[in-house]
């Protein structure tokens, strides 16, 4: 007989988290580095249900106005957050992305030693490949 997985609790989740590494997978295997293999950021996670996530390439800031599109190098966002069975829900309110405003984003929760992966769920291209971000974070603070 297997067991459901255990519910998380929120308090694992509070306080500042860094940005390890954010990864693209496709079709079951690692594809890219969104914002290249060193990517910097923090997400942060309060008691009284706020959430706020920063995440770029360490040369955003440099990239002046001949860079890539800012989404590529830079994506920030912040809202109100809660925790259902083994997922977080981060409620949308502010982001540099703004198709995000409004909406839900839904996000597998695991925890190791320190560290949280975040998995969004799968959603397929206009190739039919099926893509699925992990990004992961260590505790700070």
């Amino acid at each position: 007989m297997t067991s459901a997985p255990r519910k998380l609790s929120p308090t694992r989740f509070y306080g500042v988290w860094r940005l390890e590494r954010w990864e693209l997978w496709r079709d079951g295997e690692l594809y890219a580095y969104p914002h290249g293999e060193i990517s910097t950021g923090q997400i942060i996670y309060s008691s009284a249900g706020v959430m706020s996530a920063v995440l770029q390439n360490p040369d955003w800031p440099k990239s002046g106005d001949d860079g890539p599109p800012v989404y590529e190098s830079f994506l920030s966002y912040s809202g109100l957050w809660r925790v259902e069975g083994q997922d977080v829900h981060h409620d949308v309110h502010f982001a540099s992305i703004s198709s995000w405003v409004g909406r839900r984003l839904t996000r597998r929760a695991v925890f190791g030693r320190k560290q949280l992966r975040l998995e969004s769920p799968p959603q397929m291209d206009r190739r039919g490949r099926k893509l699925v971000n992990r990004v992961f974070w260590r505790k700070d603070a």
